[in-house]
């Protein structure tokens, strides 16, 4: 659920953001990067850093996201799902870990003995539990591919592809990451209404609405209309992004809210949330 923003913030690149390599196990989209150049810079493959962040259109990456470095910092190739152990690299966080391995964030706490899941210390060792042998429920292994089933089923609600498409790309978000989260929220059915007020596709609360009114300069914008809802959706997504520099920390805050991610680190249930969303995006 989206809360009110903490401040007013322009919709772009954070000042000061520089790319990272192998090193630190992540790197920031630049302007005119390409995938492929990209995957050469850091000597891995183009297929692997694709599957590791979940691209599927590998001519496709967004200016300003960070990406996961298959390999970096590990013992075992990144992503495995096979067990073993991880040396903590600086900037790393569990819920990118977990996402990596294909283990559940509350999972990987578990076996390490962390109390505070939001704390991870440089150069520490942690072991990576095996990843579950099949996540689809229908036994067959690996994680669930292709559109979820109910929304095949509504062809009402798939139409808005194109329009998740243009604001993404209008505010610079992955798509994937934006339709997931949505979907999470609402199934995208705008009609939803949350006995807080938040309302519509990407659930949206009024004070966030009148915030992000501002923030573009349209005041006439309405959450009850879908394009306007997830025009918002991404333009608050945009920020959060700029503001935390990783998609986890970002849909974190969307759903706890950013002051109180700030203070007091993701809780338990927004850990959970947050490992739906990096799923999801997978399938989208």
């Amino acid at each position: 659920m989206a809360s009110a923003l903490v401040a007013v913030t322009l919709l772009a690149t954070p000042a000061g953001a520089h790319t990272t390599g192998p090193a630190s196990g992540r790197y920031l989209v630049r302007r005119g990067d390409v995938l492929s150049r990209i995957a050469a810079s850091l000597g891995v493959s183009t297929a692997a850093l694709a599957a590791i962040n979940g691209i599927t259109n590998q001519n496709l990456v967004v200016e300003g996201t960070w990406l996961v470095v298959p390999g970096a910092g590990t013992g075992q190739g990144a992503g495995t799902g096979s067990g073993g152990t991880h040396r903590v690299q600086a900037g790393e966080t569990l819920i990118g870990l977990a996402a990596r391995y294909g283990v559940p964030a509350l999972t990987l706490a578990a076996a390490n003995g962390l109390r505070n899941a939001n704390l991870l210390v440089v150069g520490e060792t942690l072991r990576i539990p095996a990843a579950p042998a099949s996540t689809t429920g229908a036994g067959g292994g690996g994680a669930p591919t292709g559109l979820p089933s109910r929304l095949l089923a509504r062809p009402e609600r798939l139409a808005l592809r194109p329009t998740f498409t243009l604001w993404a790309a209008r505010y610079g978000v992955p798509h994937d990451l934006l339709e997931g989260l949505t979907y999470l929220e609402s199934g995208w059915q705008n009609s939803v209404v949350s006995p807080d007020g938040a309302v519509g596709i990407g659930q949206l609360m009024p004070q966030t609405v009148d915030d992000l009114r501002l923030v573009i300069g349209d005041a006439t914008l309405d959450p009850r209309d879908p394009s306007d809802n997830i025009r918002m959706t991404a333009a608050y997504l945009r920020i959060l992004l700029d503001q935390t520099g990783t998609a986890a920390k970002a849909v974190g805050s969307y759903y706890q809210g950013a002051a109180s991610v700030t203070r007091r680190g993701m809780l338990p249930e927004t850990l959970i949330y947050v490992a739906n969303v990096l799923t999801l995006r997978q399938r989208f």
